[in-house]
């Protein structure tokens, strides 16, 4: 299991991370390919990483069919009670995002990753893509949000294999317990390009100004399979 329990024991457990409102890149692009569907419940998407459902909970009051993973049980327990007090609809099962067998064939018809799947090794993430290549439907979308190589915490962090760092002595992740994956454009060529189409390939890198030092990157993927 390649769930790291420490996001339960460490964060959900202390309300840490209980994001209340949807990301902006899940609004814009579920509105994009989605928006004009006449008959919203009949898309299905899947959250990899629901957290205590902040995204779920726009798409379930939005009217889409939704269903959200997470390995940690006080998220899950926490996006219930979100759902129920907002009385929406939409099933939340605790289990690791990485492992999918229990979803058949192209059965969805988008897959979220909002910079879940970047907090595993890459052997993970790459089950994982494979995995949500299989579920999705022909021209099906897959929106995922994944660390880049070139942030600046790359050089605080303590190496665990290529790519993967962890215990920062610095920067923005100092004091986070978790796994980060940072990826090269070779590994984006490899882990998405390989198996679906691009529809948008962003590679968004932010300057802290007021230390020059620090800075944000990540890559925002819009995939099609076809």
């Amino acid at each position: 299991m390649s769930f790291d329990n420490k996001w339960d024991t460490e964060i959900y457990k202390n309300h840490a991370q209980v994001n209340r409102y949807p990301f902006d890149s899940v609004v814009s692009t579920v509105f994009r390919y989605f928006g004009s569907t006449k008959t919203r419940s009949d898309i299905k998407i899947l959250e990899l990483g629901c957290g205590t459902a902040n995204n779920i909970s726009f798409l379930a009051q939005e009217g889409f069919s939704a269903i959200g993973l997470d390995g940690s049980e006080h998220a899950i327990q926490l996006g219930r009670k979100l759902l129920k007090k907002k009385e929406l609809n939409a099933e939340l099962i605790c289990q690791d995002f990485t492992k999918l067998s229990n979803f058949e064939d192209e059965s969805f018809d988008m897959v979220i990753d909002r910079g879940s799947i970047t907090h595993n090794r890459r052997k993970d993430i790459e089950t994982t893509i494979s995995d949500v290549h299989r579920v999705l439907k022909e021209r099906g979308i897959f929106l995922s949000h994944i660390f880049s190589s070139k942030h600046s915490a790359v050089k605080y962090g303590k190496r665990l294999e290529d790519g993967t760092l962890h215990e920062f002595s610095g920067g923005f992740f100092v004091g986070h317990p978790m796994i980060f994956y940072f990826a090269t454009d070779q590994d984006i060529i490899d882990l998405y390009e390989s198996r679906f189409t691009m529809l948008s390939k962003l590679h968004n890198v932010s300057q802290e100004m007021l230390n020059e030092d620090d800075y944000r990157a990540m890559w925002n993927l819009v995939c099609q399979k076809n």
